[in-house]
């Protein structure tokens, strides 16, 4: 193992759950990462040390970058004359085959160079078998959960793999789950339940900094139970007041939701609402006013009741309007002034 930045790799421990609360063992199964303003032969240098394999150059380009060079067991570097960052894949095989200390060590050096990372795939292995893939499935069919990930997109699959995989998220879903038999699909190498976690683009970049520093448990348990809960929900109607199921609490222990996974999106501006207001809602007010032979006492009703339930995000978006009505006043008055000034000249 080449010596890049962090040891040779000597001695590194398996992979644990250290700090968690759950008898699961973590590892990263996926990383995907893009660099700007770093040289080549630089990456390669740093990938290929903690890696443990040389690359050499493919005969075509991948993922629609002109050029690539390839190790063993699934790992790439593609690039394009003509695009200024240089991609990185590193698949589960080579991802596998890295202890937890060098793949910290990796995550950190991209970390530091402002890396973006397009998916990291995190994975949890119960190797008691707390819970099965078909046991998962059961307490969805049962309504025993509470998501965000619409009901459509939890389905199963049992023709793989010789056992049922279970999965959660849509087709473009920032953030998707699978939950399958890991010995059948290793042969038996790894005689395991696995639990992973893929996650993309913004939902990722945050997961990157944090796999830098803080026990992967706790990464894996946050960011989970902010996909979903396992609870029972004979004991109320409110899943918030429903207690996990035995084995979910088993899985995640006193785990809380991870906040900030994805940014908060910026308010629509007023004009924005306006244009959302005609064409949505347009018809269903024509329809009103018809029905009532033009009369628009409704709509007026309507208004007055809607202006006593305004918000602090509605007033945020009144006070945008006012500041750019008086900013397009200042400019239009400013333009007067300068046309003025040209006409007398």
């Amino acid at each position: 193992m080449s010596n890049v930045e962090q040891g040779d790799g000597v001695g590194c421990p398996q992979r644990t759950n250290r700090g968690a609360e759950n008898p699961l063992v973590f590892s990263v199964d996926w990383l995907e990462p893009s660099i700007w303003e770093v040289e080549l032969r630089e990456v390669e240098r740093v990938v290929s040390g903690y890696i443990g394999f040389d690359f050499t150059t493919a005969e075509r380009g991948n993922a629609y970058y002109e050029n690539q060079r390839i190790a063993p067991g699934g790992a790439a570097i593609m690039w394009s004359p003509s695009r200024p960052e240089i991609h990185v894949q590193l698949k589960g095989d080579i991802c596998q085959s890295m202890e937890e200390a060098q793949m910290r060590g990796l995550l950190g050096w991209l970390d530091a160079r402002g890396a973006k990372v397009s998916r990291i795939d995190l994975a949890g292995d119960d190797f008691n078998k707390i819970v099965r893939a078909k046991d998962v499935w059961e307490a969805l069919d049962k309504g025993d959960w509470s998501s965000h990930i619409f009901e459509a997109n939890w389905t199963r699959d049992e023709t793989l793999h010789g056992g049922m995989t279970v999965y959660g998220g849509g087709k473009g879903s920032r953030q998707k789950l699978r939950v399958y038999d890991k010995e059948e699909q290793s042969g038996g190498l790894v005689p395991a339940t696995r639990w992973e976690l893929q996650v993309r683009d913004e939902a990722a970049e945050r997961m990157l900094k944090r796999l830098v520093l803080e026990p992967w448990g706790k990464v894996w348990a946050e960011r989970l139970v902010q996909m979903v809960e396992f609870v029972d929900r004979t004991v109320d109607e409110k899943p918030s007041r429903c207690p996990r199921l035995g084995w979910f609490d088993q899985l995640v222990g006193m785990a809380e939701k991870e906040q900030g996974v994805y940014a908060r999106k910026p308010l629509p501006t007023l004009d924005q609402r306006r244009r959302w207001f005609k064409t949505t809602c347009g018809p269903t007010a024509a329809m009103i006013v018809k029905d009532d032979e033009g009369d628009i006492g409704f709509l007026l009703e309507t208004v007055k009741s809607g202006e006593s339930r305004l918000k602090s995000k509605h007033r945020t978006m009144l006070e945008g309007a006012a500041k750019g009505r008086e900013e397009r006043l200042k400019h239009s008055e400013t333009e007067e002034k300068r046309l003025a000034r040209q006409g007398r000249a």
